[in-house]
């Protein structure tokens, strides 16, 4: 299964630097020195409606109004999740449920202008985690029974550096933990040398036990990092599962635990840049700080500051809302709620959340207005109202593209 780059967008997205000599004159014996390049960028919101998804841009989130009325980019499906490598292209995905999965893949042009990137894709296996790794966007599902006879888990690597061709890897989960039961990883985190971590969900298993594996680019296990400080790292909602891990600007990989109905609090822990263990002197009791409550989802802002998504009840079930949202400093141990944002009895709906520019961009929708864009300081744990949307339901997600604007002689 290969995903083609349009031949229009090639260089925009699959170029190196250009390399020029720095002389005066010809006879100049000086080493090539690489070239700033002046990169562009344009804002991409994903607005719904009715009708189905617009793909819109727009020079800023902070403030103004757009619309999907004979605006963009329209596409009659509704996508789910939203995915990037850096800010060269975004990726759409539809969960479908059993089904396969499809999704798109949308960048800039060397005008500046949102085109999509190839034809539309599908995933036989589907997917419930995606995530970057070094060149690639990991979409990945646990419990696929194989063509052996075995169950676990698949991984499509989406290979931006070459043409965004796709593999498919697996790798057997059962037993995976040493308990002889099965399991399924759960999210994608770059590791920075050449492999990725995700969180294990053993089913009917210690809940109270938090598992990590680090995998190459082949789906082989490396490591297995264990801690009994916080439960499984991750989220939940019906038979979706949401990563809880994530990586601050250094490298170091934050750990994310929740209740799942055992014993432990809701925390943190750390595995440091490199290492193959976690940190055991870095234990963050976040629960107590957030008035009892649970987390289901979280993303880095910038430095050492993360954006934690709650649930709305204190014992949450398999189809309670989330739409409560906190600032966690790894660094100080301190939490914050966010302030200025709808309260969550007038939320109808809350899409991808999308950090840059050292703040964190939140989509929400309210019963009494349109899909607004919520821009948030982590320093401060304050919100203010951006971008609105009209003529839209909801907003899907979010993503910042950069592009290389065409010279002239």
């Amino acid at each position: 299964m290969n995903i083609n780059f349009k031949t229009s967008t090639l260089g925009l997205f699959l170029a190196g630097a250009l390399l020029t000599a720095c002389s005066n004159d010809d006879s100049s014996t000086e080493e090539p020195t690489e070239q700033e390049v002046n990169l562009e960028a344009k804002y991409f919101i994903a607005a719904e409606n009715d009708n189905g998804t617009y793909f819109l841009t727009e020079e800023s989130l902070n403030s103004g109004t757009t619309t999907t009325t004979g605006n963009g980019i329209e596409d009659p499906n509704s996508y789910t999740h939203y995915s990037y490598n850096g800010n060269e292209a975004v990726m759409g995905l539809w969960y479908r449920q059993g089904n396969p999965a499809i999704g798109v893949m949308y960048g800039l042009d060397a005008s500046g202008t949102l085109t999509e990137i190839g034809a539309g894709f599908q995933m036989t296996n589907g997917y419930s985690s995606v995530g970057p790794f070094e060149n690639y966007i990991v979409a990945t599902r646990g419990g696929i029974t194989f063509d052996d006879g075995s169950v676990g888990q698949n991984f499509y690597f989406i290979d931006l550096d070459n043409d965004a061709t796709v593999s498919s890897k697996q790798l057997t989960t059962l037993d995976l933990v040493g308990n002889g039961l099965e399991c399924n990883l759960v999210g994608v985190v770059d590791a920075g040398d050449g492999s990725f971590l995700s969180a294990v969900e053993v089913q009917d298993g210690d809940v109270d036990m938090c598992y990590i594996v680090k995998l190459d680019a082949d789906a082989t296990v490396l490591n297995i990092l264990e801690d009994d400080r916080i439960g499984q790292a991750l989220g939940q909602w019906r038979s979706a599962r949401y990563s809880l891990i994530a990586n601050d600007d250094e490298g170091n990989t934050y750990v994310f635990g929740n209740p799942n109905g055992g014993t432990l609090k809701g925390g943190a822990l750390k595995i440091p840049q490199g290492s193959t263990s976690f940190d055991s002197s870095y234990y963050f009791n976040i629960q107590d700080q957030a008035d009892g409550y649970a987390f289901r989802k979280v993303y880095h802002v910038t430095g050492k500051y993360f954006l934690l998504e709650f649930y709305n009840e204190y014992e949450p079930g398999n189809g309670t809302a989330a739409t409560q949202y906190g600032i966690v400093n790894v660094e100080t141990q301190s939490f914050s709620w966010i302030t200025g944002l709808p309260s969550t009895d007038n939320i109808n709906d809350v899409g991808w959340p999308y950090a840059s520019d050292d703040v964190v961009y939140i989509p929400i929708t309210t019963a009494d207005a349109s899909p607004t864009v919520y821009v948030v300081d982590p320093v401060t744990a304050s919100a203010t109202a951006g971008i609105v949307v009209e003529s839209a339901t909801a907003i899907g997600g979010l993503a910042k593209l950069e592009y290389e604007p065409e010279t002239t002689n």
